[in-house]
């Protein structure tokens, strides 16, 4: 599960890279979400402490590039990855529109941390009403994205997790073992 957690963090700093990478020639309503992208998969598929801490570290790499507060996005994922487990154990999430539908919610709900989180510290609630349109935009584009996300996070898992069993050993003997 290390290993697994580990490759996934990998992902997840690409993925932070790649988003902040296409901040500039795009317009962020024209690109997913791909840092809360890793966020919903590790959720799905990670179990819960290697999932906080790569969330927590996928929020403070997010911070660090996007020259946000620092621990803002950490502290908003956080609390999204408690959302998504909490969301996971009640509600069977394999369909694919069952992921999309958590995508785009969970990205209105990230906008809304992220300015609530501004407000607590500037004193300036930074979401407009003029920036809902966008906001909705990229909630659809990353909830296209969305089952393709949590798909490759179940084969990480997988594929790098038959390492990770116990090798069972039989005893050949014909005694009792104690």
């Amino acid at each position: 599960m290390i290993r697994a957690a580990l490759i996934w963090f990998g992902v997840g700093l690409a993925a932070a890279m790649a988003e902040a990478g296409l901040a500039d020639p795009l317009s962020v309503a024209f690109s997913p979400d791909l840092s809360l992208l890793a966020a919903l998969a590790a959720a799905l598929t990670l179990a819960p402490a290697p999932g906080l801490v790569l969330v927590c570290v996928l929020g403070l790499c997010s911070d660090l590039l996007s020259g946000a507060l620092l621990g803002q996005h950490a502290l908003a994922r956080i609390i999204e990855f408690a959302a998504l487990r909490a969301i996971a154990d009640k509600f069977d999430l394999r369909r694919p529109l069952a992921k999309m539908a958590l995508a785009w919610l969970m990205v209105h709900a990230d906008a809304m941390l992220q300015a609530c989180i501004s407000w607590l510290f500037f004193g300036d609630f930074a979401l407009a009403w003029r920036s809902l349109p966008g906001w909705a935009l990229r909630a659809a584009i990353t909830a296209l994205f969305a089952p393709a996300a949590a798909s490759m996070a179940s084969f990480l898992v997988e594929r790098l997790s038959e390492g990770d069993s116990v090798r069972k050993m039989s005893l050949d003997t014909k005694r009792p073992v104690i």
